[in-house]
């Protein structure tokens, strides 16, 4: 009978001591984690945020507004391709999409720091432009 507490002593012990200590490796992750400074805490000047490039009206060379931005169309890389323009209409009633490329368009700075885009489109130009479609499927 003495043998049941050695046997439960023994099995305690091996419990909590476990096997020998070997040395753990390290496991190197797959990806090191974005570096502090690669993130980007401010916007760079000069540039502008998309929700405020989103409902800004554009102009023509003669300072007549044209249309209103009412997407961007974006590449892989996260390049603006180009900005999607609501043309014609009033008040949303008969209003024509249109993709405007990103050569067509120059941003400059506006009142209160909004961006002012300009086209050398004519009105003319963006209404017969070819139709955006806004509801084709996208990434």
């Amino acid at each position: 009978m003495p043998r049941l507490p050695s046997t439960t002593a023994l099995a305690v012990l091996v419990t909590f001591l476990g096997p020998p200590n070997r040395p753990v490796r390290a496991e190197s992750p797959s990806a090191p984690p974005p570096a502090a400074a690669a993130l980007v805490l401010a916007e760079p000047q000069p540039a502008w945020r998309a929700s405020r490039v989103i409902g800004s009206p554009v102009f023509n060379a003669e300072e007549e507004q044209v249309g209103a931005v009412v997407d961007l169309v974006l590449l892989e890389d996260g390049r603006v391709a180009s900005l999607v323009l609501g043309v014609g209409g009033f008040l949303g009633v008969g209003t024509k999409y249109v993709g405007v490329p990103m050569a067509e368009l120059r941003f400059l700075p506006g009142p209160r720091g909004a961006p002012r885009l300009v086209t050398g489109m004519t009105r003319e130009a963006l209404r017969e432009a070819p139709a955006f479609d806004l509801d084709a499927e996208s990434r």
